[in-house]
């Protein structure tokens, strides 16, 4: 699954057992505990903005279109506007980020929780809007994320 969101006038949006008490992020930061802070999540924080997500978009189209003859079906399908779900088959490792660099709109999208504890990769996958989800279980806390992330469009 992958949810598409545009960028909100109000950013940070509070969300119920996240990491415990302190201030949280769905990157796994944590701010200073104390027992009246709320948890919180930024949905800004790890998307790609502005020239930067322009750069990175440019050079992976090259770059998927050159060496992986990759070619973008359906683009037009996806709304300018509003909360929106992709469901992809998921192929190849690459997918979430073709997926990403072929949509006019910043995405953000699930990464199997593993992937974060990998010391590069994990910061890769963070930095490029990604949140972790566990498989094993039902995860309500992935599902809160993906919501909020529709919820701002």
């Amino acid at each position: 699954m992958v949810a598409l969101s545009t960028r909100s006038p109000t950013p940070s949006r509070e969300l119920s057992n996240w990491f415990g008490s302190g201030q949280g992020s769905h990157m796994g930061d944590r701010g200073p505990a104390s027992k009246s802070a709320r948890p919180t999540i930024d949905l800004m924080e790890g998307k790609l903005q502005g020239r930067t997500f322009t750069v990175y978009r440019t050079l992976f189209l090259l770059l998927g279109r050159v060496v992986l003859r990759m070619r973008i079906h359906g683009i037009d399908n996806i709304p300018e506007h509003g909360g929106v779900i992709v469901v992809s088959n998921h192929l190849h490792n690459a997918d979430p980020v073709l997926i990403s660099v072929a949509c006019t709109r910043p995405v953000h999208y699930m990464a199997k929780k593993e992937l974060m504890g990998i010391p590069v990769l994990g910061r890769i996958i963070r930095f490029t809007g990604a949140f972790p989800v566990d498989r094993g279980k039902a995860d309500r806390r992935a599902i809160q994320i993906a919501m909020e992330h529709l919820d701002q469009g």
